[in-house]
């Protein structure tokens, strides 16, 4: 399993990552005809408005052109610096990663052995509750992680292939921003879908329709088949207890709470059935 997970990450890096810097590129010399595309817009959009309403609205107008203006100058400016920042952060996070792989592959043959010295500090008693409620989380935890990272190959794959035919510019790059974004439930697809859509009309009318129907299908796939695989069956968490805690994670924790709620969600609500299993918990209280 460890050679196939190399072997992946390398193919996947070598297929993938000369074709992302590419289309990286095309998206900075891209920049200014969206901004164009976007003033064009603006322009006939105040025009309208003072054609029927009889104002002069030509301060409005000047603000958000320079809004605009300042946006495509920290596009074209900042981008190259965000993406060393980003690559900077990837080799660090692959030296974690490489640390991570060489503990787990040490504790691959000690784990019984690690298992039986964290159960020696439990008493004895309470051995056998503890072991079953870890089979639990272990089981759920696994096929959370399992499900999302399938979900995200998917979505990458199709989105990607949608783009390509749609005509969109840098296909890969927009396919792995929605994948990514699509590990927030519910709220994701939003947010990965809407920059895609507009990216694609400052192409063209059709190139933004054509991706916005890709968007919607891949979404529809996710949405209607793939999640309530993970959701439905491993999980069981109902969409407005999911959405409720993505709220308060992501208003005290930001977007990495958005990202770890639902594991953790399902984490405590697997607690709490398997103490009302054993003790009645709910009949005790209703009952007081």
């Amino acid at each position: 399993m460890y050679v196939l997970l190399i072997l992946f990450v390398v193919i996947l890096a070598i297929t993938t990552v000369p074709s992302i810097s590419d289309q990286i590129n095309e998206i900075v010399s891209a920049t200014p005809s969206f901004i164009n595309y976007l003033k064009d817009g603006i322009d006939s959009f105040f025009s309208n408005i003072s054609n029927v309403s009889g104002y002069d609205l030509t301060d409005a107008k000047s603000q958000v052109y320079d809004t605009i203006n300042q946006l495509g100058l920290s596009l074209t400016v900042d981008l190259p610096n965000l993406l060393m920042n980003l690559l900077s952060s990837l080799v660090s996070g692959g030296i974690n990663l490489i640390f991570g792989l060489i503990i787990g592959f040490y504790m691959l043959f000690d784990f019984g052995s690690i298992r039986k010295n964290f159960m020696s500090v439990i008493p004895k008693s309470k051995k056998k509750e503890v072991s079953d409620l870890l089979d639990r989380l272990n089981e759920n935890l696994k096929n959370y992680v399992h499900g999302t990272f399938l979900i995200m190959f998917i979505l990458f794959v199709f989105q990607s292939l949608g783009l390509t035919l749609a005509g969109m510019k840098a296909p890969l790059v927009f396919g792995l921003f929605c994948a990514i974004t699509n590990v927030i439930p519910y709220f994701g697809p939003y947010i990965g879908g809407i920059p895609t859509v507009l990216v694609a009309f400052s192409i063209s009318p059709m190139v933004g329709t054509l991706t916005l129907v890709s968007v919607l299908v891949a979404q529809g796939l996710e949405s209607y088949f793939l999640q309530p695989i993970v959701m439905g069956k491993s999980m069981s968490l109902h969409p407005v207890t999911i959405m409720i805690g993505l709220l308060l994670f992501g208003h005290f924790f930001g977007i990495i709470g958005m990202i770890v709620a639902t594991p953790v969600i399902a984490i405590f609500k697997t607690i709490c059935l398997y103490y009302n299993e054993k003790y009645d918990l709910l009949e005790k209280i209703k009952s007081e």
